[in-house]
């Protein structure tokens, strides 16, 4: 053959030798700019490595079988490359280095078009495709591919693509079963050192993401140019704050009490002395209000100023629905700070990513005139290539994104990986990671801060026991802010020492004692939110009262407006009751004069009271009630949702009669140990890279989820105007073009662009239903299907299905038309 391709199209060609190099040459660049101090191999070492897996990761390309697929679309058993290419890689790596080592870059490149999978997974290919395609090279490409590596790759190496080649052949006649080696290789030459296997499990997720996120940017013809300098810009927060004293001064007065806490607090986190380069783990443990973002925002900054690299920071949160209030308070602060340089190139400098956000490369725009943005949708693939490898400086994003691109084995997500590594991570309300993952989370990051050079700070008002030691720099002394009178703000009361209430008896003590101006009533499911509201309303509304549910009954859009409501009529001091479920303790910024919460874990106890006498603007404190609530068939609500361990701890911690923070401490404390066993399984799959397969003692990298799939459920976009059902229409016509235009990839670039906009904006129409409320509205066609799209059109949301007070229906407005057809 004249030429080896590595990818081919119309208008984009990439010679395999230009595409090997690259990527071994980027792959080794991207080692050799990092801050490592590794235990169990030196920095050198690990960039050779990352190097040889970047020079041999499409070896199996030099075959006719996948040049003919390539150029002519003739793809057969024989056109794969991946596993030609891992056996390669492990050969090259086990001359100079560990078996264990070279099993990794098998793992490694294997995978590197998949997810990460256990090394002792069946290979999918028998050694006969491997031989076919060995006899291919030495018939037909043999001399071109030795060239490519002996005068070019590997010429400033001891390697020999001869001999290589030669052992590559003798591995495929000697070895009978390339998983039994593996799992022999596990068994024997794994760390039995817990902290050493975590090193060696980031160090493989560290070589994959360098991989993938390398050789995708290669074949697209990308570079980083865009975002050279974005990580060494520093942002001064207190010139921010000190514009907003100008601007508001009655606001920031800073002789009001909370003032002056707030202004202690943002002293004492940003100039306490342990603040180094050389500290990478903290925590910050202080009341809801007292100013953390601003706070731990300077406070990240101020490790980006000793850096001499510079560094990008990640401000990660539990839940999308209160990202967009951070954000928008980050783009403000750094506007601020940097004018026209950010106008210029935003997505540089800061970019929102969580699920529901299109990624969009911002160029040029003017933030006085309501953030225009240029959009070349042409290039929107290549530019989310860029945005999705977290190149900006700073990063708003939600801790799925963030905790499952460190543990977890997905190709799009461990692609940013390696712009984790050398960062500022903060994690707020870092009590919402799930229980059960504590320990495993605590210490992969403890590993990821030491060794891999990665500043991570842990931040709430409840502090869970996931890092901790020696070895963690507190940021204040958390008492010295929660025992403040200003922060002093509710009075807790347990209502008839948590004897169960059905809703008729909660009702009737609701009716008897409650007087307060505002109030919320807190449900832990959907049904008795719906039914404590549906008397609340016809009890209050007479009263003078505005009567709000809150559930994902609601579409977000509907939510989101309905918070803006409430919070309006608060503020023009009208009587409100609220009637959620747990969506109010995400963030959502409301305050009450009383609170009513069924029975829950502290920390969704807490949470709930944060929206009680918010910013202490009461004259005497807030009121939070627990009370126990029960159904007709004497069944706890509390019961169908949380885990009885976490109830009883809870429960036994609030007999106790102690502060919150008191209270949080033995909390957290009992219920890590309690825990302890099901973080185990994690671990052990962490510390034999077991990314994929099912053991009894193990449960799979694959598996950890920081938000559990729910079972049984659909989602259903509600067309709750013609916008929204014409955006599906065009919806439809943008999947039949997508089909046809596979060719011309300008124009798959604007459709896919188009497609993914489509759906994010959608998504704020989407709520999620059980399956079996949603038989008789399909038996009836209300319910319509498109490809893997569920939704309920304009006309039959208002007749049937959707109501604007509470949502979703489980029984209709009114009896089904019958249904004719030709």
């Amino acid at each position: 053959m004249e030429k080896l391709f590595s990818h081919y199209s119309s208008n984009k060609k990439r010679e395999l030798e230009v595409h090997l190099k690259n990527v071994a040459e980027g792959c080794k660049n991207i080692i050799l700019n990092k801050r490592l101090d590794l235990s169990i191999i030196s920095k050198d070492e690990l960039t050779d490595i990352a190097f040889l897996i970047g020079a041999v990761h499409d070896f199996g390309k030099s075959t006719t079988f996948f040049q003919n697929y390539l150029v002519h679309g003739e793809e057969n058993i024989f056109s794969h490359h991946g596993l030609i290419s891992a056996i390669l890689a492990y050969i090259l790596l086990k001359k100079k280095y560990t078996r264990l080592m070279a099993m990794i870059g098998y793992m490694v490149v294997k995978r590197h078009h998949g997810n990460l999978e256990s090394p002792v997974e069946d290979c999918g290919e028998t050694f006969y495709h491997i031989k076919m395609q060995i006899n291919d090279i030495k018939q037909n490409t043999y001399n071109h591919v030795k060239n490519i590596y002996d005068n070019n790759i590997l010429k400033d190496t001891e390697y020999c693509f001869e001999e290589l080649f030669s052992e590559l052949e003798e591995f495929v006649v000697e070895v009978d079963d390339i998983s039994e080696l593996f799992r022999e290789i596990v068994i024997e030459d794994k760390y039995k050192n817990e902290d050493k296997a975590i090193e060696l499990f980031l160090v493989t997720n560290l070589l994959y993401s360098i991989l993938i996120d390398t050789d995708k940017k290669d074949a697209a013809s990308l570079n980083n140019d865009y975002f050279k300098g974005a990580t060494e810009e520093y942002i001064n927060v207190q010139k921010y704050i000190n514009k907003k004293r100008k601007e508001q001064p009655k606001k920031y007065n800073p002789g009001l009490p909370i003032n002056k806490a707030r202004n202690s607090f943002f002293q004492d986190v940003t100039n306490h002395s342990q603040i180094k380069d050389t500290n990478f783990l903290y925590s910050l443990t202080a009341p809801t209000g007292i100013g953390k973002t601003f706070a731990s925002f300077a406070f990240a900054n101020k490790l980006r100023e000793l850096s001499a690299y510079g560094k990008r920071i990640i401000y990660c949160l539990p839940y999308t629905s209160i990202i967009d209030q951070n954000f928008n308070e980050f783009e403000k602060i750094i506007n601020f700070n940097l004018k026209e340089v950010y106008k210029k190139n935003p997505s540089k400098y800061l970019l929102k990513h969580h699920y529901l956000t299109p990624l969009e490369l911002k160029k040029n725009i003017d933030l006085e005139k309501d953030s225009r943005i240029s959009r070349d949708l042409e290039k929107y693939l290549d530019d989310r290539l860029l945005l999705e490898s977290w190149e900006s400086g700073n990063i708003v994003t939600t801790f799925v994104q963030l905790l499952e691109s460190i543990i977890g084995n997905k190709n799009s997500y461990l692609k940013k990986f390696h712009n984790i590594v050398n960062s500022v991570v903060i994690l707020d309300e870092v009590q919402n990671i799930p229980v059960e993952y504590y320990h495993v989370v605590g210490k992969v990051l403890k590993i990821l801060g030491k060794n891999f050079n990665t500043h991570i700070l842990l931040m709430t008002a409840t502090q869970p026991e996931i890092i901790y030691g020696n070895d963690v720099v507190n940021l204040v002394n958390e008492k010295k802010y929660n025992e403040m009178n200003v922060f002093d703000r509710v009075n807790l009361k347990i209502i008839d020492k948590l004897n169960p209430y059905n809703i008729e008896d909660f009702l009737g003590y609701l009716e008897l004692n409650f007087n307060s101006k505002t109030g919320l009533i807190v449900c832990n499911t959907i049904s008795s939110a719906l039914d404590i509201y549906k008397y609340v309303d016809e009890l209050f509304t007479s009263k003078g009262y505005h009567v709000y549910s809150l559930t994902t009954n609601l579409t977000p859009i509907d939510r989101l407006e309905k918070i803006d409501e409430i919070n309006m009529k608060i503020d023009k001091g009208e009587k409100i009751i609220v009637v959620s479920t747990q969506l109010i303790e995400a963030g959502v910024d409301l305050s009450f004069e009383e609170v009513f919460r069924d029975f829950a874990p502290l920390d969704s106890i807490i949470q709930v009271a944060g929206r009680c006498n918010r910013s202490g603007e009461l004259p005497q404190k807030g009121k939070v009630n627990i009370i126990m609530l029960k159904n007709d068939k004497e069944e706890m609500y509390c019961n169908k949702v949380y885990d009885k361990v976490l109830l009883d701890i809870c429960r036994e911690v609030l007999s106790e009669k102690k502060s919150f923070i008191d209270m949080s401490k033995n909390y957290f404390s009992r219920i890590r140990e309690s825990y302890l066993r099901q973080s185990d399984k994690l671990m052990n799959a962490i510390c034999n890279l077991n990314y994929s397969k099912e053991k009894v003692d193990q449960d799979p990298i694959s598996k950890f989820k920081i938000v559990k799939e729910q079972g049984g459920k659909d989602n259903i976009i509600i067309c709750k105007n013609k916008d929204i059902e014409n955006k599906i229409e065009e919806l439809k016509e943008i999947y039949e073009e997508i089909k046809l235009s596979y060719n011309d990839r300008k124009k798959l670039n604007r459709l896919i662009a188009k497609k993914e906009i489509l759906n994010k904006e959608l998504a704020l129409y989407k709520i999620n239903v059980y399956t079996n409320q949603l038989k008789e509205y399909e038996k009836h066609y209300i319910i319509k299907k498109f490809r893997f799209i569920k939704y309920v059109s304009y006309e039959d949301q208002k007749k049937y299905l959707y109501d604007d007070n509470i949502g979703f229906l489980k029984e209709p407005k009114k009896k089904f038309e019958s249904t004719m057809f030709a």
